[in-house]
């Protein structure tokens, strides 16, 4: 039986953490089989699909925080308006 935590927070450090450690078994897998000849070609291509995974990984941050900043905005300002 799985059981998930009930604090968002480490739900989403846990999932990072899963799919993040998917990331680099399988591309480092494929990048290995792609550019096996070349080991200049294969720094290369390891270098690039760093930056590919912190540029994802960065905006998914973005949006994920930008979502929550909206949210609680919206919150806040029902909060004021029933105040009023």
């Amino acid at each position: 039986m799985l059981i998930l935590p009930k604090s968002q927070s480490a739900r989403v450090a846990l999932a990072y953490a899963a799919l993040s450690a998917l990331w680099i078994l399988f591309s480092d897998n494929a990048v290995a089989l792609l550019f096996a000849g070349s080991p200049s070609a294969l720094i290369l291509a390891s270098t690039v699909k760093g930056w590919v995974f912190v540029a994802v990984t960065a905006l998914l941050l973005y949006l994920g925080f930008r979502r929550r900043e909206v949210k609680d905005r919206q919150q806040i300002e029902a909060l004021a308006e029933s105040e009023e």
